[in-house]
C-alpha cells in the first residue's frame, strides 16, 4: 500500500487544498470493501509515527471526512497517537462522542519557560509569515488577561519542537510565489514546515497552561480549536462543475467602455431560467486570458430609490457574520439573528440592504482558507420572516425555514491556484440561491425596492515583471421586474 502512505503524506503537503482532497482520498480507501482493512492498517501505522501534535491533527482529519460505519474503534486509535493535544482530545469527541478520549494530555508540553530563556529572533520575526497572527493574537489576550506568560512559553515550545524535529527554517516561498507577486500583495494559501512547528508548540503551550496554570478547559478548548484543520460539515462541500449559464458573460464586462448593466441582467435571466432559486450573490474570477486575478460580485440587495455608493467602494461587498457553532465544529443550525439595522451598507446617500451576509464559523479549519477568503455568502436571518438554519447537503449549504429549503450555496473552481491578490481569493467561485417571492415579500417588509450591484476588479501588469495594478467599476440598478417577478 505504497500509494496509500503516498496519500497520507500529501496531509503534510504545503497546499491546503491538497491536505482537504487528500483527506477525502484517503476515507474513500477506508470505506473500499476490497482495500478498507489494509488501508485502516496502513493509516494506524502512519498515525503512531507522527512526530508532533499539529501532524496528529492533521492525521485525524481524515476521519472527519470518513463515514461513521469505517472508523477505527476508539480503543486502538488511541494506542497510535503518540503525541496528543486538547486538540485531538476535542477532535475525537467530534468523532466519536463526548465520552471519548485521547488520554493524558495535559503532561504534553516541555514544562514552564525559564525566567532566563529569551525568544530566538526567528521565533518573532517568522512567526506572522508562518501562520495567521490571530493564533499570536489568542495568546497575547490570554496573557493580558492572566498575567502569565503565554507569549514566552510559545516561543520556548517552538524551541523544542523544532531541535526535536530538526525543522528547517522556512523562509520566503519562492517556489509558490515570485517576489514581484508578493511585492503587489499576492499571498498563496499554503502551510510551510514551520507553520506545522509553531502551531504544535502554540497547542503545547496551551497543555502547560491547563496543566501548570489552571486555565479553565473550556477557554483552552476554545483557543486550540484555532489549530482545527476541517470543520464537520464543511468538510462535506464538494466543488460543482462551473455554472453553464455564466458563459463568457463574465469576460464581457471587462471591457473599458462597455456598460455592466445589460450584461449583468443577462447573466441573471440565464440562471433564473435554470430552476426554482434564484441567484442573490455570486462571485466568479474572469478566464485566464483576461487574467489570472480578477473577479466578478454580483449582489442582489434592497435599495431605496435615492441610494447613491460612495465612489470606489466595491459595492457588493458583503459585510461579515461571525457565527459561533451551536455544536462543537458542525456546520449546522440557527444562525445568530442578524439585525438588518446594522448591515445597511456604507452609502453616499440612501440606503443599500444586501440579502446575504458572509458568514464565518468558529470553530472554523484552517484548510479551508479559500472558501472563507471567497466567502460563505448565506441568505440572512433579516432577509425571512421566521427564523432559518444553514446545514450542508449535498455538496453545498442550504438555507431551511420551517423545515424547508429556502435558499442553496454551491462553489466551483475555476483553473484553481493556491494564490491570491490583496483585496481578492484564490480562482473559485460561488452562487447563493433564494426563492423569488422570499426576495419580493423581504423589499416589501423593509419598504425598499429589489436592486442589484456588481463590482469587477482586475489586477494585471504589462510586463511579467512589473506590479500589479488593480483596475474596478462598479454598477448598480433597480430590478423593476426584470428578474424579481
Amino acid at each position: 500500500m505504497d500509494s496509500a502512505r503516498f496519500i497520507l503524506e500529501r496531509l503534510n503537503w504545503p497546499v491546503r487544498f491538497a491536505r482537504l482532497q487528500a483527506a477525502h482520498e484517503y476515507a474513500k480507501l477506508l470505506a473500499d470493501p476490497s482495500f478498507g482493512a489494509t488501508a485502516l492498517q496502513t493509516y494506524l501505522s502512519w498515525l503512531g509515527e507522527r512526530r508532533t501534535e499539529n501532524e496528529t491533527c492533521s492525521g485525524l482529519a481524515v476521519l472527519f471526512a470518513a463515514d461513521r460505519n469505517h472508523l477505527p474503534s476508539l480503543s486502538v486509535l488511541t494506542q497510535n497517537i503518540a503525541y496528543p493535544s486538547m486538540l485531538a482530545d476535542f477532535m475525537l469527541k467530534e468523532i466519536y462522542g463526548p465520552l471519548a478520549s485521547v488520554g493524558d494530555w495535559t503532561s504534553q508540553h516541555s514544562g514552564e519557560v525559564p525566567p532566563s530563556f529569551e525568544p530566538p529572533e526567528y521565533f518573532l520575526r517568522d512567526r506572522t509569515a508562518q501562520i495567521p497572527s490571530s493564533l499570536g493574537d489568542e495568546l497575547t489576550r490570554l496573557e493580558q488577561a492572566s498575567r502569565l506568560p503565554f507569549m514566552k512559553q510559545w516561543a520556548f515550545e517552538w524551541e523544542q519542537v523544532k531541535t526535536v524535529t530538526g525543522a528547517p527554517l522556512s523562509g520566503f516561498p519562492y517556489h509558490f510565489l515570485e517576489a514581484s507577486l508578493e511585492r503587489s500583495g499576492v499571498s498563496a494559501q499554503i502551510d510551510q514546515c514551520q507553520g506545522d512547528v509553531y502551531r504544535s508548540a502554540y497547542l503545547r503551550t496551551l497543555n502547560c497552561a491547563v496543566d501548570l496554570w489552571n486555565m479553565p478547559i473550556d477557554v483552552a478548548y476554545a483557543a486550540a480549536c484555532k489549530c482545527l484543520p476541517l470543520n464537520r460539515g464543511l468538510v462535506d462541500i464538494e466543488r460543482v462543475d462551473r455554472p453553464h449559464w455564466l458563459g463568457d458573460l463574465p469576460d464581457a464586462c471587462a471591457g473599458e467602455t462597455v456598460s455592466l448593466e445589460p450584461i449583468i441582467k443577462e447573466i441573471l435571466t440565464k440562471a433564473t431560467a435554470t430552476g426554482a432559486l434564484m441567484p442573490v450573490h455570486l462571485k466568479t474570477p474572469l478566464s485566464l486570458k483576461i487574467s489570472e486575478f480578477s473577479s466578478l460580485t454580483v449582489s442582489c440587495a434592497l435599495l431605496s430609490d435615492d441610494y447613491a455608493p460612495l465612489p470606489d467602494a466595491d459595492i457588493a461587498d458583503l459585510g461579515g457574520s461571525a457565527w459561533e457553532l451551536p455544536t462543537g465544529s458542525l456546520f449546522a443550525g440557527h444562525p445568530r439573528q442578524v439585525k438588518a439595522e446594522s448591515r445597511f451598507r456604507p452609502a453616499a446617500q440612501g440606503k443599500c440592504l444586501p440579502l446575504c451576509v458572509d458568514v464565518f464559523p468558529f470553530p472554523f479549519g484552517y484548510w479551508l482558507g479559500d472558501l472563507f477568503h471567497l466567502g460563505l455568502s448565506l441568505p440572512a436571518s433579516y432577509a425571512f420572516p421566521r427564523p432559518i438554519s444553514y446545514r450542508c447537503a449535498d455538496g453545498g449549504i442550504v438555507t431551511e425555514a420551517s423545515r424547508q429549503a429556502v435558499g442553496r450555496w454551491m462553489t466551483w473552481n475555476d483553473h484553481w491556484t493556491n494564490l491570491y491578490p490583496k483585496g481578492g481569493n484564490t480562482r473559485c467561485g460561488c452562487v447563493s440561491e433564494m426563492r423569488q417571492e422570499d426576495v419580493a415579500a423581504a423589499a416589501q417588509r423593509f419598504g425598499l425596492r429589489v436592486g442589484w450591484t456588481a463590482d469587477i476588479k482586475i489586477w494585471s501588469r504589462e510586463k511579467s515583471y512589473d506590479d500589479l495594478k488593480l483596475s474596478r467599476k462598479s454598477v448598480h440598478f433597480f430590478d423593476d421586474g426584470a428578474i424579481v417577478r
